[in-house]
């Protein structure tokens, strides 16, 4: 810091108390530097002392972002403005004039839970309407029925072709046994091919999902051809599978 070591060290004692009694420099009003509070006096001219340079950091933010309790981004004007959310240090409102420490990792994975939820639940609606859309489309008069190759086939048909049969009755069947082999053949997650995962003892086709998952394709096709159960545990729970019944292949053999 280029401050000659005498200097500094005869510095340091003073703000430490040494050469007159913190106490008394307390009662008088602080020290020359206005200090009243000397917690670690008195500093000895013999002892190891240790100097470092102290600058301000942006530990963190107050923000400043209106936003409504589901994490819609609010205008001036308080209304919500279409597709934009936010959680986190960006948002302002949630801890008053000061932040309590250590809330602000909780503040973050709060909100961004909720934002998170939200705006999967909406990626899966849109996904159940366009699947709507496309069985109108198909089974309309005037729709041609045109087999596609097996390495094209979309996910929909996928899981037709390897469904199990109905028993006659309109009743549906147990779903079909798949074996690790077969998994495993289904889990390229290409363009145009199955993205066959293991999860609770079942097989889901994620293919028409991957470009739809909030945390992005990557995730899902890692665990192509595999039991994904763990991996999957560790983000979300069983009961989120009950929109996917869709995409449903079959049970998993042990």
């Amino acid at each position: 810091m280029l401050v000659p070591s005498d200097a500094l060290l005869s510095e340091v004692l003073l703000a430490g108390g040494a050469g007159s009694a913190p106490p008394a420099a307390a009662a008088a009003g602080g020290d020359v530097f206005g200090k009243t509070v000397f917690p670690h006096a008195p500093l000895l001219a013999s002892a190891e002392l240790w100097a470092g340079r102290i600058v301000p950091v942006l530990h963190y933010t107050m923000g400043g972002i209106t936003f409504a309790a589901d994490g819609a981004v609010l205008s001036a004007a308080g209304e919500r403005i279409g597709g934009l959310h936010a959680a986190g240090e960006v948002t302002g409102g949630v801890h008053g004039n000061n932040r309590l420490g250590g809330n602000s990792l909780l503040e973050c994975t709060v909100f961004g839970s909720i934002v998170g939820n939200k705006l999967a639940a909406k990626a899966a609606e849109a996904r159940r309407a366009r699947d709507a859309a496309s069985t109108a489309a198909a089974s309309a008069p005037a729709a041609a029925a045109v087999a596609a190759p097996a390495s094209v086939a979309s996910p929909a048909a996928a899981a037709a072709d390897f469904a199990a049969p109905s028993d006659g009755g309109g009743a549906a069947s147990e779903p079909r046994a798949v074996s690790a082999s077969e998994l495993k053949a289904h889990g390229g997650c290409g363009e145009g091919e199955p993205c066959w995962v293991g999860l609770y003892g079942r097989v889901y086709d994620f293919a028409s999902f991957l470009d739809e998952h909030p945390a992005g394709p990557t995730s899902i096709s890692d665990l192509g051809g595999a039991d994904g159960t763990v991996a999957f545990e560790h983000i979300h729970n069983e009961a989120m599978l009950s929109e996917f019944d869709d995409v449903l292949i079959g049970r998993l053999e042990a």
